[in-house]
């Protein structure tokens, strides 16, 4: 398996989860918004991102999400002021398997009536942390709503099973969930809008003071509106003339699916999956902007001591070199391929 450190071609950043609804246009007053289609609909994209930890593993079910208009009830959260956006639960989700800019989405084509939003709330009660040295796993905590099923679906597709060895105490997670307060009081959701909420696994999970072996877990979820809808940059991941791929590097077979094409936009850097069979790759749901750098991650290092290398060039659709800054608009795609010049293991 890929050892958790890389260095990318450009700055290490984030976890990236994706969760895009349509929702009513929220304002206190009517909406003039351009964007609006006229009906009290909008569209809004939610991702959401880490910056790595030193822990192994951190796995996460997201059991619902909603949004909590200004007028709660101020305890149950069932008040007509809650706006359901998942109510089924999520797969097992590693927190830590997705630092790197990785998107999953959570949530597609949600519609709530209008209104303004105080609160965008994560209901998380079954979580499973695996610690020891950011490579190997010494000891295993869940929470206590974590059952034989839970773990049984978890260890299905993993090689050696997780058992939990200690409870993962999480005295904020409830029902009610967990509060994403927004800047300025709450959301006004008008035409296309993207909201960044930062998970951040390092200060989410600790050891409880005076107490060496007891871990707990206080989520810390932080909201930013970075507006737009959103756009992809996709293209083909192909071998120079004369070029070929080790063998093998990590005890494991080297396909295209090794190399990583990159993202990178302020402080975020976004990546996507290259299909082995044909190189094609997508890196999907980025906010509009025209500062995207394009990169890839030129040095991976395996848990075995191995290290794969690559160098590429990078190409429009057209078969020119990409030196500056490329546009990603919402709603379109932006064309780029790798050709990869030299690909080793050391």
């Amino acid at each position: 398996m890929r050892f958790l450190r890389v260095r990318p071609h450009f700055a290490p950043t984030a976890l990236l989860l994706g969760l895009t609804l349509a929702l009513g246009a929220c304002d206190k007053t009517a909406s003039t918004d351009p964007n609006s289609d006229g009906n009290g609909l909008a569209r809004l994209s939610i991702l959401l991102t880490d910056a790595p930890g030193e822990i192994t593993e951190a796995w996460v079910k997201f059991d619902a999400i909603y949004l909590q208009r200004q007028d709660d009830d101020g305890g149950n959260g069932m008040a007509s002021g809650r706006e359901l956006l998942l109510d089924d639960p999520t797969d097992w989700i590693n927190l830590k398997e997705l630092t790197g800019g990785d998107v999953e989405q959570l949530v597609s084509g949600v519609t709530v009536p209008d209104g303004f939003y105080a609160q965008l709330r994560f209901v998380i009660t079954r979580a499973v942390l695996a610690t020891g040295d950011g490579t190997t796993i010494d000891n295993v905590y869940a929470t206590s709503d974590v059952s034989a099923d839970d773990l049984a679906e978890l260890n299905e597709s993993r090689p050696e099973p997780l058992e939990p060895t200690g409870l993962l105490h999480c005295p904020s997670c409830s029902k009610n969930g967990l509060k994403l307060n927004f800047r300025d009081g709450g959301l006004e959701v008008t035409g296309e809008m993207l909201v960044l909420a930062d998970f951040d696994v390092s200060q989410s999970f600790g050891h409880q003071a005076g107490m060496s072996g007891r871990w707990i877990m206080h989520p810390v979820i932080n909201a930013m509106v970075m507006g737009g809808g959103t756009g992809s940059i996709a293209g083909v991941v192909q071998l120079a003339q004369d070029v070929s791929l080790p063998s093998r590097c990590g005890d494991k077979d080297i396909t295209l699916a090794d190399f990583v094409p990159t993202a990178e936009s302020g402080s975020m850097t976004w990546s996507g999956d290259v299909d082995a069979s044909n190189g094609s790759y997508e890196i999907a749901n980025l906010p509009p902007s025209d500062d995207y750098t394009l990169g890839f991650l030129d040095e991976i290092e395996f848990s075995n001591g191995d290290e794969l290398n690559f160098s590429a060039d990078i190409l429009d659709g057209s078969d020119n070199p990409i030196s500056g800054a490329v546009e990603v608009m919402d709603g379109m795609t932006f064309t780029a391929n790798y050709v990869i010049t030299a690909a080793t293991c050391n």
